[in-house]
C-alpha cells in the first residue's frame, strides 16, 4: 500500500523529468534558464526518491526504472562539465581568457601602466648614475663588471657558449611561462582589483 502511494505521488514529478530530459537529450541543444532549473529540481528530486524507494525495499522494477531516470538526469545536468581532450583548453582560450581580458581591462591597463613607469624610472635613474641599481635590486644580484661584456664577465669558456646559449634561453622560456601561468592562476582565482 505504501509503495503505491508513494508512486502516486511522486509519479507526477517523474513525468516532469521525463519531459525536461526530451529537450536536454538533444545534441546542442541550448535549454533555457525555467528548463534547466526544471531539470536540476527534477534530478534532485527523483535521486531522493530512488533512495528512499531502495532504503523500503520497494518492487525492482520501480528501482531500476529510477535508477534510470536518475542516470539519464545525471549525464543531462553535468553534461557541460563532462568536456575532455582540447576543449576545456580551446574553450578556456577562445571565450573564457578573451572575456576575463574584456572584463578585467582596467586593472590590466592600471598594472601595465605601472610597470612601464616604474620600469623607465628605474632605467633612468639608474643610466643617471649606475649606484642607484642598489635602491631597485640586492647587492648581490648586481654584478659587479670588471670588463667588457665579451670577453670574460660570464666566466665560462667560449668552447661551452652553445650549451650556454641554450641553458639561458632555457631559463628565460621557464621564467616566463612561469610568470604568466601564475599571473593567471592568481589573478582568476582573487576576482581581480
Amino acid at each position: 500500500m505504501r509503495e503505491r502511494r508513494f508512486i502516486e505521488r511522486a509519479r507526477e514529478r517523474w513525468d516532469q523529468l521525463e519531459a525536461a530530459l526530451k529537450p536536454a537529450g538533444r545534441r546542442g541543444a541550448r535549454l533555457a534558464a525555467p528548463e534547466i532549473d526544471a531539470l536540476a529540481l527534477g534530478y534532485r528530486a527523483a535521486t531522493t526518491d530512488l533512495a528512499i524507494a531502495r532504503a523500503r525495499g520497494y518492487d525492482a522494477r520501480l528501482v531500476a526504472y529510477l535508477d534510470r531516470l536518475v542516470a539519464r538526469a545525471h549525464a543531462a545536468v553535468y553534461a557541460g562539465t563532462s568536456a575532455t581532450g582540447w576543449e576545456p583548453a580551446r574553450r578556456f582560450i577562445a571565450v573564457a581568457f578573451p572575456r576575463e581580458v574584456r572584463r578585467s581591462w582596467r586593472a590590466i591597463a592600471l598594472c601595465a601602466v605601472l610597470t612601464v613607469v616604474t620600469g623607465a624610472i628605474s632605467y633612468r635613474l639608474t643610466f643617471a648614475d649606475p649606484a642607484n641599481a642598489y635602491a631597485f635590486v640586492p647587492a648581490r644580484s648586481v654584478p659587479l663588471v670588471e670588463r667588457s661584456l665579451h670577453d670574460s664577465n660570464f666566466g665560462f669558456d667560449r668552447a661551452f657558449a652553445p650549451a650556454m646559449s641554450a641553458l639561458i634561453v632555457t631559463n628565460n622560456i621557464r621564467v616566463a611561462a612561469t610568470a604568466f601561468a601564475g599571473g593567471i592562476t592568481i589573478s582568476t582565482g582573487g576576482g581581480g582589483i
